[in-house]
């Protein structure tokens, strides 16, 4: 299936043509919200700068799948912040909000591109603000194991929240 990853106001999706939309990543609870936030919040969110939301999609405007980036803080906790010459105060990071991929076509490498577009656009940005790794806020475990798995992120708190130090997106990626 071809598709390009885009953002969803290079798209050209209005708000009445995402209600209609057709996604569904799933039927558990979280699932069902990440479907709902497509349809209902992604292009507000997009407008008003509070998330930037990028899609998968097809030449006939079906979306595959989505993420949504935004600023974010985070504590780490002092061993993190020692190993990685970090100040003693939050740190900045970039949030990947929201992840999802419509059921119909998961286990096809659609949530890895969006991942990888994600890893892209956020060294690109971090070229420009002070960017010290990437948060993800899983919705339960065996998203947080699927993380910290398969994609290298460390669990640094109390919660489901991962982080990835920019460094090593960096080297990931050259």
């Amino acid at each position: 299936m071809s598709y390009v990853i885009k953002s969803l106001a290079e798209s050209g999706f209005t708000k009445s043509s995402l209600r209609k939309l057709s996604f569904d990543c799933g039927n558990a609870a979280d699932e069902q919200e990440l479907a709902i936030y497509i349809k209902r919040y992604a292009l507000t969110n997009d407008q008003s700068g509070c998330a930037k939301t990028f899609v998968a999609i097809t030449d006939d405007l079906q979306v595959l799948g989505y993420y949504t980036l935004s600023a974010s803080l985070i504590d780490l906790p002092e061993s993190f912040r020692k190993e990685a010459k970090l100040p003693d105060y939050p740190s900045p990071v970039v949030l990947i909000g929201k992840l999802a991929v419509c059921k119909s076509c998961q286990g096809e490498g659609i949530g890895q591109a969006l991942m990888r577009d994600a890893f892209l656009r956020i060294l690109e940005i971090a070229k420009n603000i002070g960017v010290c790794g990437i948060r993800i806020d899983p919705s339960n475990q065996i998203k947080q194991g699927y993380y910290i798995q398969k994609c290298g992120f460390i669990p640094f708190d109390e919660t489901l929240s991962v982080y990835l130090p920019i460094e090593t997106v960096r080297e990931a990626l050259r």
